[in-house]
């Protein structure tokens, strides 16, 4: 595995927002970035990424960040930001299931059947 294509997508929520169960702050904070091993090791991280969406891995399969960073927005506004990670590419091919074995397990995120 030597290069990767992935994206990174958020949602804030305020108060407000929870409270309603819906948020119209979403988007892609990262958008199909080509990345290497180590960056996306620090991505993960920058992202708190630590999570798998399903815990059986395939290619629709992304990871998720469970404790958001608590910044200043979360301190002075309330707002609390989720963040996923999608991997669409493992060098130049999609995924398969071993190789997004692998990356849950570079970023610290492992599958747990």
């Amino acid at each position: 595995m030597k290069n990767l294509i992935v994206s990174v997508s958020y949602m804030h929520w305020t108060e407000e927002d929870v409270e309603l169960g819906d948020t119209d702050k979403k988007g892609w904070e990262v958008e199909d970035e080509e990345v290497d091993v180590e960056e996306l090791q620090q991505m993960a991280e920058k992202y708190s990424i630590d999570a798998t969406s399903s815990p059986f891995p395939h290619y629709g399969t992304w990871f998720y960040s469970t404790t958001p960073p608590h910044d200043t927005d979360f301190f002075e506004k309330g707002v609390e930001k989720e963040y996923c990670l999608h991997v669409q590419k493992v060098d130049g091919h999609t995924p398969s299931v071993e190789e997004m074995i692998d990356v849950g397990a570079l970023i610290g995120a492992p599958f747990q059947p």
